[in-house]
């Protein structure tokens, strides 16, 4: 079996408790995904890699060290939102404040990227937290009650992983490499 991989930030432990007792709030909305994330697994993706060979790989571990002279952030997650279409939003996710820190950070991870060519992602960058995915329902709309939901917390962010995804397993992403930020700048 061939891995896929991901950098993101990584989330404290209280955080992800945090968000994670919000879900009987969601769940009153009765929402028809498929997947709704282990609160194990909540981070905010900085760049999808899909599958990358070994050698790519192991570059990539050696040039994320360069990341760890950036300074550890704090930012915002600012409530609830989706993408995809009112009658089918693919995924259902906490809105995270583009911090200027966050920006540098995801964008200093894209050149990485670029420089061993692996490719990245040409959108617009929308942090977030994925909360649950693969929208079911056939005809409803997502009930617009649900943004009234007053998800705000202040974060810090003090370090970046690669994942690896194990999608058979309950915890489905592990981190591989752990780079700690500076902290105190």
């Amino acid at each position: 079996m061939s891995f896929h991989y991901f950098i993101a930030m990584k989330l404290d432990h209280s955080t992800k408790e945090w968000l994670d007792s919000w879900k009987p709030d969601i769940n009153k909305y009765h929402l028809p995904y498929k997947t709704w994330v282990h609160k194990q697994d909540y981070h905010i993706t900085l760049q999808f890699l899909g599958g990358i060979k070994e050698e790519k790989r192991n570059q990539l571990m050696d040039l994320l060290n360069s990341v760890e002279k950036l300074p550890a952030f704090a930012t915002q997650i600012t409530g609830l939102d989706y993408f995809g279409r009112e009658d089918r939003p693919k995924v259902l996710y906490a809105s995270v404040d583009k911090a200027q820190e966050l920006e540098k950070l995801y964008l200093a991870i894209k050149a990485i990227c670029k420089e061993i060519e692996i490719p990245v992602d040409s959108r617009e960058y929308h942090p977030h937290i994925t909360i649950a995915k693969k929208w079911t329902g056939k005809t409803e709309k997502i009930d617009k009650n649900i943004f009234n939901l007053k998800l705000n917390k202040l974060i810090y962010l003090s370090e970046v992983a690669l994942y690896q995804i194990n999608p058979r397993k309950e915890i489905k992403y592990q981190p591989i490499k752990v780079i700690p930020l500076q902290r105190g700048c």
